[in-house]
């Protein structure tokens, strides 16, 4: 199995509010369901996720988790002012 972990940018805990972390973890959350992956350690900065297999869109495990951790990154660009993840 291929693991993604997840963390916020050094500096970025001060500036969030609860909203944002949130937010964070809804994305989060919607990606595990659609990737059938599951979360193995959640904090509220930082997170690690198993990827899961997805034989029926031709997905291994790791597959999975470098998706999520694509779309995460897009996510956090995306955010106003950006997200720092590493």
């Amino acid at each position: 199995a291929c693991c993604l972990y997840w963390q916020l940018g050094l500096g970025q805990e001060a500036v969030w509010d609860n909203v944002r972390v949130q937010s964070l973890h809804s994305q989060i959350q919607s990606y595990i369901l659609t990737f059938k992956a599951e979360a193995l350690m959640s904090d509220a900065v930082c997170g690690l996720v198993r990827g899961g297999d997805l034989p029926e869109r031709d997905m291994n495990s790791a597959d999975s988790s470098v998706r999520i951790g694509q779309l995460l990154c897009r996510w956090a660009s995306s955010e106003n002012p950006p997200v720092s993840l590493y």
